[in-house]
């Protein structure tokens, strides 16, 4: 038990440490009753960080870095995508790298809240988790590094509001021209991504043993470098007619196991820039939105902006301006799973039907996310649809003649329909029409003495002979 003792003309504390010697250590405390609190005290934190109950010396001196560097060892590393490696080193290691873990987590709202504006919400809502996880790990009692709670709970560090963004699509008629505009190295992997909206990694991860040549079947069990797919459960996809050619040229072309090799047979990297090669053949399909005319010369800088991709020269030096077509923009390769959840809607596949073919754990994810209407384009074929038979026959629409000197609001009324007869009023005609009476609030003679509302007998309306013939 921890004791203190004089010495010098101060007093001493003496406690067992966290590592489970005694120890002595000057008291800061003048008296002897406060020495002794103060060395339960420090024989209590010691027995707490033997049990990882709270952290050690050596752990309260450990940086935000030093955590990040954890965490990407144990779990980092073994995520199929790396973006979120790269999105912390860029924005969170150069503000709180070398920060302790306290003031990282008192600095953390001031840097998120700084980057609004430059960061989308979906990004600070990324980093925010990622700092969640980070001070999750280094709370664990294996780590001991972090014992408070966690500081990302805190108000001020709630989520962003996320605007829900509709993915830009390629439209039907668009499928044939980009397909062509691609190599024929290339067109396979796309053709397959129109058709049954497989994700990037599922694609570079398909392997040959995987596709039924004889059945038309193509099972989709890997992503990436991974062994399990995004929804972690094998999917079974038929593959249509119109892509069984290029499934069947790409597995023939394929010197090694991979249906989809890079040029020397190996698997493609995880990296691959797919959206680069689209956005290529998108311009040269003619899917853009305007071109960019650029001066050559060096250092002139000259850029014009048109809709046409004419021939135009600089107005500085007479130089021929080079063209470089502006594709649409918001597509991406992952746009490419989009339109096929689109085309499916439009061609009136069962929702549930869609589920299945894009592999989502959720139908809400096919119809909230995936499915894009056309504005009105696609509100107005969806009108065009109801009908209600031959109404021309049953209810024909009233004959407007057009009279001069006629304001529209009265042309639209017919020649032998005033409005006053449109509209009769009925309220002046309603005893003659029911033959009713308004009696008084009193009732029947002979009136009582209470108040009409509560105790009279009301008559409100009473046929007119029976109110002449009655007797008081």
């Amino acid at each position: 038990m921890a004791s203190v003792y004089k010495k010098g003309g101060r007093w001493w504390l003496r406690f067992k440490g966290a590592d489970g010697r005694w120890h002595g250590a000057p008291a800061k405390t003048s008296t002897k009753p406060a020495a002794r609190l103060e060395a339960l005290e420090r024989e209590r934190l010691a027995r707490q960080q033997r049990e990882g109950l709270a952290p050690s010396d050596d752990n309260r001196r450990r940086t935000f870095g030093e955590l990040m560097d954890l965490w990407q060892e144990r779990y980092g590393s073994r995520l199929r995508s790396q973006t979120i490696q790269l999105s912390v080193e860029k924005h969170l290691r150069p503000a709180l790298g070398k920060l302790l873990l306290g003031g990282a987590a008192a600095a953390l709202p001031p840097l998120l809240n700084s980057k609004i504006g430059k960061l989308s919400p979906s990004t600070l809502n990324h980093l925010r988790a990622y700092c969640h996880r980070l001070y999750a790990v280094a709370s664990m009692r294996s780590v001991g590094w972090w014992m408070l709670p966690n500081p990302v709970n805190r108000l001020e560090l709630s989520k962003f509001k996320e605007a829900r963004r509709k993915r830009a699509t390629v439209a039907a008629e668009e499928v044939p021209r980009v397909l062509a505009a691609l190599t024929p190295a290339w067109r396979p992997l796309f053709a397959a991504a129109f058709f049954l909206g497989l994700r990037r990694g599922e694609l570079l991860a398909l392997q040959k043993e995987e596709i039924d040549l004889r059945e038309w079947m193509i099972t989709v069990r890997r992503s990436g470098q991974a062994d399990v797919t995004k929804g972690r459960d094998d999917g079974t996809v038929p593959i249509p007619e119109p892509l069984r050619p290029y499934l069947a040229a790409a597995i023939k072309l394929s010197p090694s196991k991979w249906v989809f090799p890079a040029t020397d047979g190996t698997q493609r990297a995880p990296d691959t820039n797919l959206k680069a090669v689209l956005r290529r053949a998108l311009g040269r399909a003619g899917i853009v939105e305007g071109h960019e005319h650029r001066c050559r010369k060096p250092g002139c800088g000259h850029v014009e902006l048109a809709t046409d991709d004419a021939n135009r020269r600089c107005p500085k030096d007479n130089r021929a301006l080079w063209i470089r077509p502006l594709p649409k923009k918001g597509i991406v390769f992952h746009s490419l799973r989009h339109t096929t959840a689109t085309l499916l809607a439009r061609a009136k596949v069962h929702p549930s039907v869609a589920q299945k073919i894009l592999r989502h754990a959720n139908i809400e994810t096919t119809l909230a996310i995936y499915t894009h209407v056309d504005g009105i384009e696609d509100m107005r074929a969806a009108v065009a649809k109801l009908d209600f038979g031959p109404l021309e026959e049953r209810a024909p629409a009233p004959v407007v003649p057009l009279r001069k000197n006629a304001t529209f609001a009265t042309n639209l009324l017919p020649a032998a329909v005033s409005p006053k007869a449109e509209a009769p009023d009925r309220a002046g005609k309603a005893s003659k029409i029911r033959g009713l009476q308004m009696v008084g609030a009193t009732g029947f003679e002979p009136a009582t003495t209470c108040t009409p509302s509560k105790c009279a007998t009301r008559l409100r309306y009473a046929p007119v002979q029976v109110l002449r013939g009655a007797s008081v």
